[in-house]
């Protein structure tokens, strides 16, 4: 995730997963199940259709 703040100042944030969810939170255990790139070309596969 990149997150900007409306500063005088340009400041960047990089979060990663791990630190917004927690540890035993059943979303990161779909990776064991299934990939983000599986997961991506589904959803590229969908929006296409939907056109």
């Amino acid at each position: 995730m990149f997150h900007t703040r409306n500063s005088s100042h340009n400041e960047a944030e990089f979060v990663l997963l791990d630190q917004l969810v927690e540890e035993e939170h059943p979303i990161l255990k779909i990776g064991n199940y299934i990939s983000a790139s599986q997961i991506c070309r589904k959803i590229i596969v969908f929006s296409l259709s939907c056109h």
